[in-house]
């Protein structure tokens, strides 16, 4: 990872890496001035919820908070990343949210993704009604300087230009993953044009703000910036 992150900023990318803050510690002391954003994955205050969700087998909140703190001294800007099921939903997270104090809190609903988690979600899926009343349950941390930034099932398909291990492009935008061929081997914009992306809804989850002075462009058929991208 930290050859990774050096590669990345020669080439003048900002980077990111979304993490559930396994070893991310000793990442961040050997490579930390390398790193421009760390989300953390927690989807639930409470340490038994995290523990009944696979993260870990206790600590994992108490943990995350200390990261947080971690990531703020060493002037690297956090995402909170929050997938609301149905273990989490009745769940009021403010006091967590303030004590990390990430620049965006991004809620997601849980999302069933065909050949992917087939089966392994059905027990922990949510009505958009539940999802919004979490949300609105939580919006009162707007006015205390938390940046929520909200994903129902709807705002996530086909919004993300996702790449593989294996250099493709793919997309959830038909409920499924479709893929791309190698970007090595057809070029960037030919793969990009085998995928299904939207702009708009892109655009309407806020998947453009400000995260760097470089203006990213990015449209259904190419993919361009000033010498930095980051979706």
């Amino acid at each position: 990872m930290g050859d990774l992150l050096v590669t990345s900023k020669s080439v003048e990318m900002v980077t990111s890496i979304v993490t559930n803050g396994e070893r991310l510690a000793r990442l961040v002391e050997t490579h930390g001035s390398y790193l421009d954003w760390v989300g953390l994955s927690v989807d639930s205050a409470s340490e038994a919820t995290e523990i009944a969700l696979g993260r870990g087998r206790g600590g994992h909140v108490a943990r995350s908070l200390e990261l947080f703190a971690l990531l703020r001294d060493r002037g690297i800007q956090t995402k909170l990343n929050t997938t609301v099921t149905r273990l989490s939903v009745d769940e009021d997270m403010s006091g967590f949210v303030l004590a990390a104090r990430p620049q965006r809190w991004k809620v997601f609903q849980v999302l069933p993704v065909e050949g992917q988690n087939d089966g392994g979600v059905d027990d922990l899926l949510i009505t958009t009604q539940q999802f919004e009343a979490f949300v609105q349950r939580h919006l009162h941390l707007r006015d205390k300087g938390i940046h929520l930034a909200v994903e129902a099932n709807e705002d996530m398909t086909g919004s993300y230009a996702m790449i593989d291990p294996l250099g493709r492009f793919f997309s959830n935008v038909e409920g499924r993953y479709l893929y791309s061929q190698p970007i090595l081997e057809v070029g960037v914009s030919a793969a990009f044009e085998q995928v299904q992306f939207s702009q708009q809804r892109f655009l309407q989850r806020g998947g453009q703000y400000d995260w760097t002075p470089a203006v990213v462009t990015v449209s259904a058929k190419n993919i361009k910036s000033d010498s930095r991208g980051c979706l």
